[in-house]
C-alpha cells in the first residue's frame, strides 16, 4: 500500500445513512477502507497470478484493516463492518484463505 497522497472525503458523509446509522469503530472502518484503496491502476498477486488492481480496489487481510483502524478495533469488527458494507452496496468483498480483494463500488463518486 502506498501511504503517499490523499483522498477526497466529503462532509456531506456526514449526513448520509451509511454514516450516520453506524457505530463509531464501524466509521473508523469505512474511513481506513477509503484510504487504503488504491488512487491508481496496480499490480498485485491474487489467487496465485498477477492481478491489476483498479482504482478503488485493494488486495488486504482483515488483520491489516483492523490495525489501521485503531487500536481498538478487532477483526471480528472489520468482519461485522465488511458485511454491513456490502449489505449496503458500498463495496464487494472477495476472500481466499490469504487475502481479500474490496472493491469501492462506485469509487470515484465516493
Amino acid at each position: 500500500m502506498n501511504n503517499q497522497g490523499w483522498i477526497k472525503f466529503y462532509r456531506e458523509v456526514l449526513d448520509k445513512f451509511i454514516w450516520k446509522d453506524s457505530t463509531g469503530k464501524q466509521n473508523a472502518i469505512l474511513a481506513t477502507i477509503l484510504l487504503m484503496a488504491n488512487h491508481e491502476q496496480s499490480e498485485w498477486e491474487w489467487k496465485g497470478e498477477k492481478y491489476c488492481v483498479q482504482p478503488g480496489q485493494f488486495i488486504t487481510s482483515l488483520s491489516s484493516i483492523a490495525k489501521n483502524s485503531g487500536k481498538d478495533i478487532s477483526i471480528q469488527n472489520v468482519r461485522t463492518a465488511l458485511k454491513r458494507l456490502e449489505k449496503l452496496g458500498f463495496l464487494t468483498n472477495e476472500s481466499t484463505n490469504k487475502s481479500r480483494l474490496i472493491t469501492i463500488v462506485n469509487y470515484k463518486e465516493n
